[in-house]
């Protein structure tokens, strides 16, 4: 059983750049020790090939477990890290003062902006209204741009867990959906989200039950057993565990 508290937030990140050069990494920094705490040197380097290039993704997702290091909002940026370093650039944040002409009246006060020392970093969730909570997060990024092209995440149901395969009652329809510059429907998104965290997890659990039906404990097991046992990851049907074995 899994304690509602300790639930973590899955997170997956996918950054579209293609201003590296040969030998350089794409890197993620933020404000979380999963992140490096902004250290470049330990921030999640991210993958590509010459099949996905320029786009670049995580190995993994990355888990952020809900305790006093998981802040209302992740702030993060890209680094193209080589020879060099070289930080995504969003300016800095601006904040409103205010002048005015009478001293007797505040609806005189006529704001200007200015900046201020702080950075602009990248936000997630985007919406302020939202903050980081226990569930799965899905974002994609343009290097360079401070916009989240895609930002989609999902609940955690009650018994999720990084280490548990039966995901699939975490990626029905989104509870969070943000699409900017293009058309992305909800089956799209679930398609992605079922390929980034759940297939994994699924493939790990067959590979588990594979070796167990090999096993004298495996063969002792009812049929009927497997089948429950099939229904509680979702759909896994006894046939696949037994053709695994078979070929394996």
């Amino acid at each position: 059983r899994f304690n509602q508290q300790s639930m973590p937030l899955e997170l997956w990140l996918e950054c579209l750049c293609d201003q590296t050069q040969f030998g350089e990494d794409l890197v993620v920094v933020g404000n979380h020790p999963v992140l490096g705490n902004w250290s470049v040197d330990k921030g999640v380097v991210l993958r590509t090939d010459v099949s996905t290039f320029p786009l670049w993704t995580l190995e993994k997702p990355l888990v952020l477990e809900d305790d006093e290091y998981m802040p209302l909002w992740l702030e993060y940026k890209y680094i193209i890290r080589g020879i060099e370093s070289h930080w995504e650039d969003f300016g800095k944040r601006s904040l409103p003062i205010f002048s005015s002409t009478s001293p007797v009246t505040a609806t005189a006060f006529l704001p200007q902006w200015t900046e201020v020392g702080k950075p602009m970093n990248r936000l997630l969730p985007f919406c302020r209204g939202r903050r980081l909570k226990p569930g799965l997060m899905l974002r994609v990024d343009s290097y360079g741009s401070w916009t989240a092209m895609t930002e989609a995440s999902w609940n955690a149901p009650k018994r999720f867990s990084p280490g548990v395969a039966g995901m699939s009652a975490a990626l029905r329809r989104s509870s969070f959906l943000f699409v900017s510059g293009s058309t992305v429907n909800h089956e799209s998104i679930r398609y992605h989200a079922e390929r980034v965290f759940a297939r994994p997890k699924r493939a790990r659990l067959l590979l588990c039950l594979r070796q167990l039906r090999r096993s004298d404990f495996g063969v002792l097991l009812a049929p009927e057993l497997w089948l429950r046992i099939g229904d509680f990851i979702g759909g896994l049907r006894l046939r696949q565990v037994d053709s695994s074995a078979s070929s394996g």
